[in-house]
Parts: C-alpha cells; structure tokens; sequence
C-alpha cells in the first residue's frame, strides 16, 4: 500500500512539473510571438553594399562609395536615395512580430525558395543581414509584409514592405535624373545659352522695389522678378513660366547612360547651357545630337553621359515666347517630364 501510495505521488509529481513546464514554454512562446522587435538592429552607416535578387533569379549589386549609393555594372549610374533608405529602414529600423515557426507555412506566407531575398553587407564584406521577402500584409500592395531571415525558420510579419521600393527597372532603384538627387543641388538662378539661341539668358534678380526693412517687427520677404535676354535687349519673363522651366532642369530624366569615356568628338559641335545655382555652383551641359531622335548630354559636374529623348531636348531650348506668355495648362514641361514621388 506504502509503495503504491509513494508511486502515485511520484506520477502526480511529474505530472505537476511536466504541466509548470509546459505553461513556462507556451507563455515564453506566446511572449516571443507578441513581441515587438527589429529584424536586426544595424546602425546608420554600417551598411556599405547591398545585393538583391528576384524571384527569376536576376541579381543586383549597389555599392556605397563616398557616401553616395552608386550601381557599378551599369556606369556607377547613380541610386535614387529616398529608394535605398526605404530599403534600408524597412529591414534594419521597422519592427517585426513573429507570426510562426512552421517550415508548413512557408508556402502560404509566400516566403519559397526563390522568393527575392534581400542581403546586407559590411565594409569588410560581412554579412549584416539575409531576408528573404514573402507576401504583402495582408495583401500583396499593403505597406506590410511577410519575411523570413535566411537560414532560419521563423515567419515574421514586418512592419514595412521593402519591396515597395523597387520598381519596374533593370536594373531598380536607379535615379535617372540628369542632376541625382543625392547631391541635392540647389535651385538655378540664372541660365545660360548658347549664342544660338534666341534666347541668350534667363535669371532671377531682386525687384527694385525691395527694401529690407522690419516692418512692425517681422522682416520684408525679397521680391525676385525674371528676366530674360536676348540679342537686342530684356524683357519681363512670367515668373510661373520661369518657374516652370526652372522645375523641369530639375526633374529632367535620362533614358540611357553610357561610358562617361565616349569619344568626345561626339561633343566638338555641341551646344551647351549654362546653369548657375544661388550658392554659386555652375553647372554645365553639352547637348549633341545624334542620327536618331535622341540627343546626347554631358553634365561636366558629374562626368556623366545620357541620352534624351528629342521632345526633351526641345525643351532644354525655349522660346521668348513661351516665357513672356504664360503656359497652358497642364503646361508642355509637365506633359513631358510628369512630377513623381521619386
């Protein structure tokens, strides 16, 4: 009777240690699936390349050099940096809940073995960070995702949607702006063309009017006119013209890059502009044409070759006209060369 009594009390022991424990699990469990955290932390600047692959096996390489993301198999064409950085905050700043272990739910989170993976890497080389991309939370345009840490099977559902970067080029993340905006130049103030041209400049000066004076204790804002010359003489320019030509040097877009080494006989009859900046910077362009209907550019301030469209070039070139008048809306700059988020 004793050792039967002392063999139940055994049982009911481990049966007591064996439930605690399995409390212990499922609430460590349920503590690490609840909890928020970031994929990997990795400090701003420690990042130096990163290597995507697709879903169809096409990989691409971006480098940081100097500071500036740079893509060097295709003529260390510039990286739009507002791309990157979302790249970059989506995997190392957003936080992540874990949502399974299961290898069974890899399928239905998206996350297969060619899903595109996302690789971050150090100075030396080190791998920072692997994730491989799922599915959009809850679906495939949400600002969320599923995503999975290389060599492990964890599902996380991330706060962010990496992918969301990327789009429709080959390679992605390119910034094709003439002036990349990771230099963040500053607004031209005055331009200057060619002899050939009608139009010989255009610039913005202080109206006569002004008075930098305090006025019941707020300063006067400059008033700025737009003038512009030609062979015989300056007129008035229509500032929302101005502006308009102004914005579209900024927004101006490349369709091909080449070797900044192209033969530079290309140039001995190119036409050039001119582009002076409020902090004192000059740019230069020299425009070719070619026996299509594309021009080649040459920014001298980056050492950067591109090909624009015809339609484009044109516009490079404008009339008197179109800047003593105004424009039409939505005006022809507009028309070709559309504001974008990027």
């Amino acid at each position: 009777m004793n050792r039967l009594l002392i063999f139940l009390f055994v049982i009911f022991t481990v049966l007591i240690i064996t439930e605690q424990r399995i409390v212990k699990y499922k609430t460590q469990e349920n503590l690490l699936r609840s909890g928020i955290r970031t994929l990997r932390p990795i400090p701003d600047g420690e990042t130096t390349e990163i290597v995507a692959q697709a879903s169809d096996g096409r990989s691409w390489r971006y480098v940081k050099i100097d500071s500036i993301w740079r893509y060097p198999n295709y003529h260390n064409a510039y990286v739009e940096p507002r791309r990157i950085k979302h790249v970059l905050n989506s995997l190392t700043k957003a936080t992540a809940s874990i949502v399974s272990t299961e290898p069974g739910d890899l399928h239905h989170y998206q996350l297969l073995p060619n899903s595109p993976v996302i690789t971050l890497f150090g100075e030396k080389s080190e791998t920072l960070l692997s994730v491989r991309l799922g599915r959009g939370a809850p679906e495939a345009r949400a600002s969320e995702s599923y995503v999975q840490l290389a060599g492990a099977d964890t599902i996380y559902h991330l706060h962010a949607n990496a992918a969301h970067a990327f789009d429709a080029g080959d390679p992605p993340l390119l910034d094709k702006h003439v002036w990349p905006r990771a230099l963040k130049s500053q607004p031209f103030e005055r331009v200057v063309f060619d002899s050939s041209h009608e139009v010989r400049a255009i610039y913005r000066q202080l109206d006569d009017s002004y008075s930098p004076e305090v006025k019941q204790g707020i300063p006067q804002i400059p008033n700025y006119i737009w003038r512009i010359d030609v062979e015989n003489g300056s007129f008035d320019c229509t500032p929302e013209s101005a502006y308009a030509y102004i914005a579209f040097l900024h927004r101006l877009k490349w369709a091909q890059l080449h070797d900044f080494k192209i033969n530079s006989t290309k140039f001995r009859n190119a036409r050039s502009i001119k582009l002076y900046s409020a902090a004192g910077h000059v740019e230069t362009l020299d425009i070719a044409s070619t026996k299509t209907e594309q021009h080649l550019l040459r920014s001298r301030s980056t050492g950067q070759v591109f090909t624009i469209t015809n339609p484009k070039a044109k516009l490079l070139y404008p009339k008197k006209r179109a800047l003593i008048d105004s424009l039409p809306v939505p005006n022809p700059y507009e028309k070709i060369e559309p504001r974008t988020s990027f």
